[in-house]
């Protein structure tokens, strides 16, 4: 999935695209992994 963050603590994350895998099971932003990277900007 590409998805951006339309509100962040850290103003420069707004916007910004970020990359997750495909979960099924994934019911908040939480439950989600990175796709392609170790970790999500924010963490």
């Amino acid at each position: 999935f590409a998805l951006h963050l339309i509100q962040s603590r850290d103003a420069d994350l707004v916007g910004k695209p970020f990359f997750a895998r495909y979960d099924p099971d994934a019911v908040w932003l939480d439950d989600l992994k990175p796709a392609f990277a170790d970790r999500f900007p924010w963490q």
